[in-house]
Protein backbone atom coordinates (compact mmCIF):
# COMPACT_ATOMS: atom_id res chain seq x y z
CA UNK A 1 0.00 0.00 0.00
CA UNK A 2 1.18 3.55 -0.71
CA UNK A 3 2.14 6.07 1.99
CA UNK A 4 3.78 3.47 4.20
CA UNK A 5 7.43 2.82 4.94
CA UNK A 6 8.99 -0.14 3.12
CA UNK A 7 12.63 -1.00 4.02
CA UNK A 8 13.90 -1.62 0.50
CA UNK A 9 17.48 -1.37 -0.72
CA UNK A 10 17.33 1.53 -3.17
CA UNK A 11 19.63 4.57 -3.59
CA UNK A 12 16.89 6.75 -2.10
CA UNK A 13 16.42 4.49 0.94
CA UNK A 14 20.17 4.64 1.61
CA UNK A 15 20.22 8.44 1.78
CA UNK A 16 20.30 10.18 5.15
CA UNK A 17 16.93 11.39 6.43
CA UNK A 18 18.12 15.02 6.40
CA UNK A 19 19.03 14.72 2.72
CA UNK A 20 15.58 13.37 1.88
CA UNK A 21 13.88 16.04 3.99
CA UNK A 22 15.86 18.72 2.15
CA UNK A 23 14.77 17.32 -1.22
CA UNK A 24 11.13 17.36 -0.10
CA UNK A 25 11.43 20.91 1.28
CA UNK A 26 13.17 22.35 -1.79
CA UNK A 27 10.84 20.82 -4.38
CA UNK A 28 7.74 21.63 -2.32
CA UNK A 29 8.79 25.28 -2.08
CA UNK A 30 9.56 25.42 -5.79
CA UNK A 31 6.18 23.86 -6.62
CA UNK A 32 4.49 26.66 -4.69
CA UNK A 33 6.68 29.50 -5.97
CA UNK A 34 6.57 28.56 -9.66
CA UNK A 35 3.27 29.57 -11.23
CA UNK A 36 3.79 28.84 -14.92
CA UNK A 37 2.50 25.33 -15.78
CA UNK A 38 5.17 24.78 -18.43
CA UNK A 39 7.86 25.07 -15.73
CA UNK A 40 5.96 22.86 -13.31
CA UNK A 41 5.89 19.96 -15.76
CA UNK A 42 9.73 19.49 -15.74
CA UNK A 43 9.55 19.74 -11.95
CA UNK A 44 6.97 16.94 -11.86
CA UNK A 45 9.14 14.84 -14.19
CA UNK A 46 12.11 15.21 -11.80
CA UNK A 47 9.90 14.27 -8.85
CA UNK A 48 8.57 11.21 -10.72
CA UNK A 49 12.14 10.07 -11.52
CA UNK A 50 13.02 10.46 -7.83
CA UNK A 51 9.97 8.37 -6.90
CA UNK A 52 10.76 5.73 -9.54
CA UNK A 53 14.26 5.23 -8.13
CA UNK A 54 12.67 4.72 -4.68
CA UNK A 55 10.26 2.17 -6.25
CA UNK A 56 7.09 3.59 -4.73
CA UNK A 57 3.69 1.95 -5.16
CA UNK A 58 2.20 3.98 -8.01
CA UNK A 59 -1.34 2.58 -7.93
CA UNK A 60 -2.60 4.15 -4.70
CA UNK A 61 -0.46 7.25 -5.17
CA UNK A 62 -1.91 8.03 -8.59
CA UNK A 63 -5.45 7.53 -7.27
CA UNK A 64 -4.84 10.15 -4.59
CA UNK A 65 -3.13 12.42 -7.14
CA UNK A 66 -6.18 12.24 -9.41
CA UNK A 67 -8.59 12.87 -6.52
CA UNK A 68 -6.68 15.91 -5.22
CA UNK A 69 -6.12 17.32 -8.72
CA UNK A 70 -9.84 17.15 -9.51
CA UNK A 71 -10.75 18.60 -6.10
CA UNK A 72 -8.36 21.55 -6.49
CA UNK A 73 -9.54 22.19 -10.03
CA UNK A 74 -13.12 22.38 -8.79
CA UNK A 75 -12.13 24.54 -5.80
CA UNK A 76 -10.13 27.01 -7.95
CA UNK A 77 -12.68 27.19 -10.75
CA UNK A 78 -14.49 30.12 -9.08
CA UNK A 79 -11.34 32.14 -8.32
CA UNK A 80 -10.08 31.69 -11.90
CA UNK A 81 -13.14 33.59 -13.16
CA UNK A 82 -11.81 36.75 -11.48
CA UNK A 83 -8.45 36.63 -13.32
CA UNK A 84 -9.52 39.24 -15.86
CA UNK A 85 -7.07 42.08 -15.21
CA UNK A 86 -4.17 42.12 -17.71
CA UNK A 87 -1.93 43.86 -15.13
CA UNK A 88 -1.74 40.57 -13.19
CA UNK A 89 0.61 39.10 -15.82
CA UNK A 90 4.32 39.93 -16.03
CA UNK A 91 5.61 37.35 -18.52
CA UNK A 92 2.75 36.31 -20.78
CA UNK A 93 1.51 38.94 -23.25
CA UNK A 94 -1.27 40.81 -21.50
CA UNK A 95 -3.33 40.98 -24.67
CA UNK A 96 -3.21 37.18 -24.96
CA UNK A 97 -3.85 36.53 -21.23
CA UNK A 98 -6.94 38.77 -21.25
CA UNK A 99 -8.58 37.04 -24.22
CA UNK A 100 -12.14 36.24 -23.12
CA UNK A 101 -13.32 32.74 -24.00
CA UNK A 102 -16.64 33.03 -22.20
CA UNK A 103 -17.99 36.15 -20.43
CA UNK A 104 -19.83 35.44 -17.17
CA UNK A 105 -20.81 38.80 -15.61
CA UNK A 106 -20.33 42.42 -16.82
CA UNK A 107 -18.22 45.02 -15.02
CA UNK A 108 -21.38 46.63 -13.62
CA UNK A 109 -22.48 43.42 -11.89
CA UNK A 110 -23.06 44.03 -8.12
CA UNK A 111 -20.38 42.86 -5.65
CA UNK A 112 -18.51 40.53 -8.03
CA UNK A 113 -17.92 42.91 -10.92
CA UNK A 114 -16.57 41.52 -14.19
CA UNK A 115 -15.91 37.78 -14.36
CA UNK A 116 -15.08 35.61 -17.34
CA UNK A 117 -13.19 32.55 -18.51
CA UNK A 118 -9.97 33.94 -19.95
CA UNK A 119 -6.71 32.46 -21.19
CA UNK A 120 -4.95 33.81 -18.11
CA UNK A 121 -7.63 32.36 -15.86
CA UNK A 122 -7.12 28.92 -17.40
CA UNK A 123 -3.36 29.15 -16.70
CA UNK A 124 -4.14 29.99 -13.07
CA UNK A 125 -6.62 27.11 -12.90
CA UNK A 126 -4.06 24.57 -14.16
CA UNK A 127 -1.27 25.75 -11.87
CA UNK A 128 -2.58 24.62 -8.44
CA UNK A 129 -3.34 20.97 -9.37
CA UNK A 130 0.14 20.61 -10.89
CA UNK A 131 1.68 21.79 -7.60
CA UNK A 132 -0.42 19.26 -5.69
CA UNK A 133 0.75 16.44 -7.98
CA UNK A 134 4.41 17.21 -7.24
CA UNK A 135 3.87 17.53 -3.47
CA UNK A 136 1.83 14.31 -3.15
CA UNK A 137 4.41 12.26 -5.07
CA UNK A 138 7.19 13.80 -2.96
CA UNK A 139 5.44 12.97 0.31
CA UNK A 140 4.59 9.46 -0.87
CA UNK A 141 8.25 8.87 -1.76
CA UNK A 142 9.53 10.25 1.54
CA UNK A 143 7.15 8.13 3.63
CA UNK A 144 7.94 5.09 1.46
CA UNK A 145 11.73 5.52 1.81
CA UNK A 146 12.13 6.94 5.34
CA UNK A 147 10.93 5.51 8.62
CA UNK A 148 9.05 7.80 10.98
CA UNK A 149 11.75 7.39 13.65
CA UNK A 150 14.47 8.49 11.21
CA UNK A 151 12.45 11.57 10.26
CA UNK A 152 11.82 12.56 13.87
CA UNK A 153 15.47 12.01 14.84
CA UNK A 154 16.70 14.01 11.85
CA UNK A 155 14.47 16.95 12.74
CA UNK A 156 15.54 16.73 16.36
CA UNK A 157 19.23 16.67 15.40
CA UNK A 158 18.95 20.10 13.73
CA UNK A 159 17.05 21.46 16.77
CA UNK A 160 13.67 21.90 15.13
CA UNK A 161 11.17 23.07 17.82
CA UNK A 162 9.08 20.32 19.38
CA UNK A 163 5.74 21.74 18.13
CA UNK A 164 7.02 21.56 14.54
CA UNK A 165 8.30 18.01 15.03
CA UNK A 166 4.99 17.08 16.61
CA UNK A 167 3.00 18.47 13.67
CA UNK A 168 5.28 16.64 11.22
CA UNK A 169 4.89 13.37 13.10
CA UNK A 170 1.10 13.65 13.21
CA UNK A 171 0.98 14.53 9.49
CA UNK A 172 3.15 11.56 8.51
CA UNK A 173 1.15 9.20 10.70
CA UNK A 174 -2.08 10.62 9.34
CA UNK A 175 -1.24 10.17 5.64
CA UNK A 176 -1.46 6.33 5.61
CA UNK A 177 -4.72 6.51 7.56
CA UNK A 178 -6.16 9.00 5.07
CA UNK A 179 -5.21 7.03 1.96
CA UNK A 180 -6.54 3.82 3.50
CA UNK A 181 -9.85 5.46 4.38
CA UNK A 182 -10.06 7.04 0.93
CA UNK A 183 -9.55 3.66 -0.75
CA UNK A 184 -12.16 2.04 1.50
CA UNK A 185 -14.76 4.75 0.79
CA UNK A 186 -14.04 4.61 -2.94
CA UNK A 187 -14.56 0.83 -3.01
CA UNK A 188 -17.75 1.11 -0.96
CA UNK A 189 -19.20 3.76 -3.27
CA UNK A 190 -18.15 1.76 -6.34
CA UNK A 191 -20.05 -1.26 -5.03
CA UNK A 192 -23.08 1.01 -4.73
CA UNK A 193 -22.80 1.86 -8.43
CA UNK A 194 -20.68 5.07 -8.23
CA UNK A 195 -18.83 5.84 -11.47
CA UNK A 196 -17.12 8.87 -13.02
CA UNK A 197 -17.96 8.48 -16.68
CA UNK A 198 -17.88 12.06 -17.93
CA UNK A 199 -15.32 14.69 -18.93
CA UNK A 200 -17.65 17.59 -18.17
CA UNK A 201 -16.15 19.42 -15.12
CA UNK A 202 -19.56 20.45 -13.75
CA UNK A 203 -20.97 16.92 -13.97
CA UNK A 204 -17.69 15.55 -12.58
CA UNK A 205 -18.02 17.80 -9.51
CA UNK A 206 -21.50 16.44 -8.89
CA UNK A 207 -20.37 12.85 -9.38
CA UNK A 208 -17.53 13.31 -6.85
CA UNK A 209 -19.91 14.54 -4.12
CA UNK A 210 -20.69 11.00 -2.83
CA UNK A 211 -16.94 10.54 -2.41
CA UNK A 212 -15.98 13.97 -1.07
CA UNK A 213 -18.53 14.17 1.74
CA UNK A 214 -17.58 10.91 3.55
CA UNK A 215 -13.86 11.60 2.98
CA UNK A 216 -14.11 15.03 4.65
CA UNK A 217 -16.00 13.53 7.62
CA UNK A 218 -13.38 10.81 7.93
CA UNK A 219 -10.53 13.35 7.77
CA UNK A 220 -11.98 15.37 10.67
CA UNK A 221 -12.41 12.23 12.78
CA UNK A 222 -9.00 10.78 11.93
CA UNK A 223 -7.14 14.00 12.78
CA UNK A 224 -8.49 13.91 16.33
CA UNK A 225 -7.68 10.21 16.75
CA UNK A 226 -4.13 10.57 15.40
CA UNK A 227 -3.42 13.66 17.52
CA UNK A 228 -4.68 11.96 20.71
CA UNK A 229 -2.68 8.80 19.97
CA UNK A 230 0.51 10.87 19.59
CA UNK A 231 -0.18 12.81 22.78
CA UNK A 232 -0.83 9.57 24.71
CA UNK A 233 2.69 8.47 23.80
CA UNK A 234 3.98 11.59 25.64
CA UNK A 235 5.62 12.92 22.48
CA UNK A 236 7.04 16.41 23.02
CA UNK A 237 7.45 16.24 26.82
CA UNK A 238 11.23 15.99 26.57
CA UNK A 239 14.18 15.77 24.20
CA UNK A 240 14.06 13.13 21.50
CA UNK A 241 16.78 10.57 22.22
CA UNK A 242 18.32 9.21 19.06
CA UNK A 243 18.46 5.42 18.99
CA UNK A 244 21.34 5.51 16.51
CA UNK A 245 23.34 8.47 15.27
CA UNK A 246 23.58 7.97 11.54
CA UNK A 247 26.44 9.85 9.92
CA UNK A 248 26.02 11.59 6.61
CA UNK A 249 28.12 10.09 3.83
CA UNK A 250 30.00 12.09 1.23
CA UNK A 251 27.18 11.29 -1.23
CA UNK A 252 24.65 12.77 1.19
CA UNK A 253 26.70 15.91 1.68
CA UNK A 254 27.18 16.32 -2.07
CA UNK A 255 23.46 15.89 -2.81
CA UNK A 256 22.54 18.20 0.07
CA UNK A 257 24.85 20.92 -1.25
CA UNK A 258 23.63 20.49 -4.84
CA UNK A 259 19.95 20.64 -3.81
CA UNK A 260 20.29 23.90 -1.89
CA UNK A 261 22.48 25.49 -4.59
CA UNK A 262 19.78 24.53 -7.10
CA UNK A 263 17.16 26.13 -4.84
CA UNK A 264 19.21 29.35 -4.52
CA UNK A 265 19.65 29.56 -8.31
CA UNK A 266 15.92 28.99 -8.85
CA UNK A 267 15.04 31.68 -6.30
CA UNK A 268 17.25 34.15 -8.20
CA UNK A 269 15.65 33.21 -11.53
CA UNK A 270 12.10 33.44 -10.10
CA UNK A 271 12.47 36.82 -8.39
CA UNK A 272 15.12 38.52 -10.55
CA UNK A 273 14.29 37.09 -13.99
CA UNK A 274 10.59 36.25 -13.62
CA UNK A 275 11.25 32.64 -14.60
CA UNK A 276 8.17 30.58 -13.76
CA UNK A 277 5.92 33.59 -13.26
CA UNK A 278 2.79 34.32 -15.22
Amino acid sequence: MAFQYFPLDTPIHRLHALTKLSIVAVFTLLASLILDPKYKIPLIILVCLYAAVARIHWGSTLKLVAFVAVSLTIANAISSLFIVQPTLFKVYPRAWASIVLLPITPASFPIFGRTAITMGGLLWLISAPLSAIAVIILMSTHIHATSLNDTVQALSSIHVPFPAVYITMVALRFAPELIGEFTLIQRAQTLRGWRVNTHNPIKMARLYAPLLVPVVKSVIKSIDITAMATQNRAFGLGPVTNMARGKMSSVDRGILLAVWIFFAVMLYLIYARNVGNL
